[in-house]
């Protein structure tokens, strides 16, 4: 099976004292979003800028 390899950015505001809460949201979604999808999911990188 042929594959495309896309990058995808997305910048975010969070509520400082919810950022805990958000990285651990976001790779929950990341890991339903790879299983519903069949999508491979390379690498996640959280920044806070």
């Amino acid at each position: 099976m042929e594959t495309t390899k896309v990058k995808v950015t997305m910048e975010v505001e969070v509520m400082t004292d919810e950022i805990d809460l958000f990285h651990t949201s976001l790779e929950s979604a990341v890991i339903e979003f790879s299983k519903n999808t069949g999508a491979n999911v390379v690498k996640v990188e959280i920044k806070e800028k």
